[in-house]
């Protein structure tokens, strides 16, 4: 009985994993249900000014090694307050999801340096 027990919790455990990759892989691909919710980058900024923009499902173009350009991305919440996008994007960074906030000061030409962290971790 007790070996019973332990592999319903096992495939339990299993269960709880393929429901929460699940779950990640439907927001990677939220877009595809959506249909059109991909723009490109100069339209989310003039639908948007002066606005803290979430996006996800980012196509860069690479400049240089550690530079890109977004060229279009899903927009994946509009905030007029930066704490409300900061939090937002917390919680899909979380989730394992790639993100990126934009500030309402964000130019059309939207260049995304790649700084690699120098310090020490505590």
């Amino acid at each position: 009985m007790k070996s019973s027990r332990n592999i319903y919790l096992m495939l339990w455990k299993h269960a709880i994993k393929l429901i929460d990759l699940w779950g990640k892989q439907n927001l990677m691909n939220k877009h595809i249900l959506d249909g059109d919710s991909m723009m490109k980058w100069p339209e989310i900024k003039k639908q948007h000014p002066d606005k803290f923009i979430l996006i996800g499902d980012i196509v860069e173009e690479q400049i240089s090694a550690n530079q890109s350009k977004v060229i279009e991305a899903e927009i994946l919440e509009v905030h007029d307050d930066g704490k409300k996008v900061m939090k937002a994007y917390s919680e899909y960074k979380q989730k394992g999801l790639n993100v990126l906030y934009t500030l309402p000061t964000t130019p059309e030409e939207f260049i995304v340096k790649n700084v690699p962290f120098k310090g020490i971790l505590k």
